[in-house]
């Protein structure tokens, strides 16, 4: 970040930090949209724990689908701490999943 975005950031109190992920109690920040996995691992590890993670991590990295994950009961458990979402589908072409 430049020294002018700094100073800016500085006169409305911001504490710039130069990390990817900035946790301060319940906010998280970050660098931008590249850092997407990484803040969603950090949140699921505050609302869980670091097994969690790992586990999740280990399924994506085997291509496991989402049946395995309902198998071992994943989907409840999100469904449970994030009660307004739900799995939806999206068909090639489609760019709203919700429509």
């Amino acid at each position: 970040m430049d020294g002018l975005r700094r100073k800016q950031l500085a006169d409305f109190g911001a504490n710039v930090q130069d990390e990817m992920i900035v946790v301060d109690k319940n906010i998280i920040t970050s660098t931008g949209p590249s850092t997407g996995l990484n803040v969603a691992f950090r949140l699921l590890e505050m609302l869980t724990n670091l097994e969690n993670v790992n586990i999740v991590k280990k399924y994506m990295r085997s291509l496991l689908t989402i049946e395995r994950l309902v198998q071992k009961g994943f989907i409840r458990f999100v469904q449970r701490m994030l009660p307004c979402w739900k799995p939806v589908s999206c068909r090639p072409g489609r760019m709203d999943p919700s429509a």
